[in-house]
């Protein structure tokens, strides 16, 4: 490999593009080093000739690309060539784990279950820096997932090349027999061109890039039986107001306890934790909940619920795992045999805020038949001990969901509940039942997409395990867009339209929205979305029209900033919810002008260091121009520096002007690989509402070591 001379002009796409390749197994291992100089790669089965992808579709990639593959009892090994004419603009930062995603990069998608549908997805920057999650069907990314696995890369005069050693144990697959075939996809980003080039070839007309993947025949693996322990320990001190609100009371806090995971030759996964480390070294970004007619929601974090949450997603979201809140224990059991996958999760959640503890069991069955279609049942159980009766009370939902593909270009999804709910009243304790369903039909062929969705959620169905944004409702939504390819100025330009209809089930109308907008990829990577929405809202009884118009930009230009705007502008409904309930209880609601502005920058002046700034304003007036209802601004500055690739030091800044609150946050953190991390970090909330006093500091450190072995 070393004295091995590589035309970048071999390397372009040819006619007839090899779909699959054979892998030899090493006779020696690579050193991950990103020099691509060991004896392993001469051997090695290869990967070129890309294609380009969402933008100049079918036409070959404009520079050069060569990914060898080979492996031995532990691990799959990639090692990566990318050649680029114009090296000093290869954006290459050294930085965190999946915060790189601006850089140039390749990412290897490998459908280890040969579900066509989803995979693992392992990235490289030229730094070595690594980027990794899941890929669904929709090809929407889940950076969550982290895996343990080795990468290195350099930039030289040729553009620039990486190393990966990613083992097997870190990966799910069918134990039935030992001689595997996986499906691969190899993508190329190139930011300072805007080019995403694949091998093999993607087609526009075919919905959903995994199930166009590739092959990587002739692997031999002998399954084992894997495990990890992950103990952790933090402490600290935490300061909080006294009862007279006058001072910080300070007490020293300690907390261990060990996440451990087991993986019956590889398919079958159980994990165990006592006293699981559910901390967030970084606390959710503010979002504004001021005049919120419905529940926000956040994205999940924390390791415990990431393995294999794909199996609990439904299209109605009867289970959140963040309801899970403060748990004390968890058994987590998750697997896939052969078309089979199943998950089951329980655990005891002691209250917060002064609510009862729980106990969570939620139970997951999916088969998946024919090409791109599954079966799958639920069933969630939250039980608990009523706070008012001492009576233990429930919420129980079951259901059956269906995904069905057909004629190519057509897929049906459906999902039935029904929910049992004990709970209490003012009267003592009330039993309800309600069934609830989902059904959409989507066409798709790459270019024109259309779907229709039905949902209807009684008043009393309840999923308390769940995530259920707009409840008691009966909703018809029509879906459509087109993608236009100009190549021209204009790179691509998609319209969108958006007709829905949301009913109460009196059949009074709750909400209709009826919108138009249009995407454009501009040449110079600028992305333009204009909107227009127009609506109707019932609150409290009455009806208001609503109009909004919006813009977003985004530009991503230059390696040392990117930048994005958001506004919107037009009518808004002030929510009156005090005494909502009380039919006496007169009704201050109106339908007012708001303004909302969105602004975030990312500069990057050296390769290791990262400023995030954004700032977020919504401003209410009872007319355009009017009387000022509430105006909000949320701001924040993030500063990163990465010392070294795995010792970084943070500092957050937040500031919220209707609350006047500030808080800050500095972290000095030095991750080794995912799960074994050395933290020491500092915050403090401070309020400067009549005068400036702290609300709230915490000082802590926190160890965790993540131990893998196998039998």
């Amino acid at each position: 490999m070393s004295n091995e001379i590589i035309n970048p002009s071999s390397l372009a796409p040819k006619r007839d593009i090899p779909r699959s390749i054979s892998v030899k197994k090493a006779s020696s291992s690579p050193k991950i080093d990103g020099k691509l100089d060991d004896k392993a790669w001469e051997q090695a089965a290869t990967v070129s000739q890309f294609t380009q992808a969402k933008v100049n579709w079918g036409k070959p990639a404009t520079e050069g690309t060569k990914v060898y593959v080979t492996y031995d009892n532990d691990n799959v090994y990639f090692g990566i060539r990318c050649f680029d004419k114009n090296v000093p603009n290869i954006r290459a930062n050294y930085a965190n784990r999946d915060e790189v995603l601006e850089d140039d990069l390749v990412y290897l998608h490998i459908d280890t279950l040969n579900t066509k549908k989803s995979g693992f997805v392992f990235g490289v920057n030229p730094r070595g820096i690594q980027v990794d999650g899941k890929i669904d069907q929709a090809d929407v990314m889940d950076y969550s997932w982290d895996a343990v696995y080795r990468s290195a890369g350099m930039i030289d005069k040729d553009g620039w090349t990486a190393e990966l050693a990613i083992p097997f144990k870190n990966l799910r697959f069918a134990t039935r027999d030992r001689k595997q075939d996986w499906g691969m996809l190899v993508t190329r980003d190139i930011p300072s061109k805007s080019e995403h080039s694949t091998w093999p070839p993607l087609s526009l007309n075919i919905d959903g890039s995994m199930q166009q993947a590739g092959r990587l025949e002739g692997l031999e693996i002998l399954p084992t039986h894997s495990f990890s322990a992950t103990p952790y320990a933090a402490g600290g001190y935490q300061g909080e107001l006294n009862g007279a609100g006058t001072s910080l009371d300070h007490e020293g806090n300690f907390d261990a306890g060990v996440d451990f995971k087991y993986a019956y030759r590889s398919n079958l996964v159980v994990d165990l934790a006592v006293n699981p480390d559910f901390s967030q070294i970084e606390a959710d970004a503010d979002q504004i909940g001021i005049n919120r007619r419905y529940e926000l929601y956040f994205p999940e974090k924390r390791p415990f619920f990431l393995e294999g949450a794909e199996i609990f997603n439904t299209h109605i979201p009867v289970f959140y795992s963040r309801r899970i809140a403060n748990p004390l224990g968890g058994l987590k059991l998750t697997g896939k045999t052969d078309s089979y996958s199943y998950g089951v999760i329980s655990s005891y959640d002691e209250g917060v805020d002064g609510g009862p503890d729980a106990y969570y069991n939620i139970l997951r069955f999916k088969n998946d038949f024919a090409d791109q279609s599954s079966i799958g049942l639920i069933y969630t159980d939250k039980e608990y001990k009523g706070t008012q009766t001492g009576e233990y009370l429930y919420n129980r939902v079951a259901g059956l969901d269906t995904t069905y593909r057909f004629q190519d270009y057509y897929t049906f999804y459906m999902q039935g509940l029904y929910s049992w709910t004990e709970a209490e009243t003012a009267d003592g304790v009330e039993t309800t039942k309600d069934p609830a369903l989902y059904a959409k039909l989507k066409r798709s062929d790459g270019k024109l997409t259309l779907s229709f969705v039905y949902k209807d959620l009684p008043p009393s169905f309840n999923a308390e395990a769940g995530f259920l944004e707009k409840p008691a409702i009966r909703g018809f939504g029509l879906y459509g867009e087109y993608k236009f390819l100009p190549e021209t100025v204009i790179r691509s330009a998609t319209p969108f339209i958006l007709q829905e209809v949301i009913l109460d089930h009196d059949d009074t109308i709750q909400q209709t929205r009826h919108a138009v907008m249009a995407l454009f990829d501009l040449e110079g990577q600028h992305q333009v979305e204009p909107c227009y929405e127009l609506g109707i809202e019932n609150w409290r009884g009455k009806q208001y029209l609503k109009n909004e118009v919006s813009a977003f930009y985004q530009n991503t230009a230059s390696k040392y900033f990117a930048g994005m705007l958001l506004f919107r502008m037009g009518q808004s409904i002030f929510y009156d919810k005090d005494h909502f309930a009380d039919p006496a209880d007169e009704d201050d609601s109106f339908l007012g002008w708001r303004y909302a502005l969105q602004v975030m920058a990312n500069v990057k002046p050296v390769s290791n260091l990262n400023i995030e700034l954004s700032a977020t304003w919504e401003n209410l007036r009872k007319s355009a121009g009017g009387e000022e209802v509430y105006d909000v601004w949320l701001l924040r500055g993030k500063v990163n520096y990465q010392i070294i690739p795995k010792l970084f030091a943070r500092v957050i800044a937040d500031q919220n002007t209707f609350d006047d609150t500030l808080s800050f946050s500095a972290l000095l953190g030095y991750v080794y690989q995912p799960g074994t991390a050395v933290y020491l970090g500092y915050n403090e909330d401070v309020s400067y509402d009549g005068g400036v006093d702290s609300t709230g500091r915490t000082i802590f450190a926190k160890l965790s070591y993540n131990w893998q072995g196998s039998l």
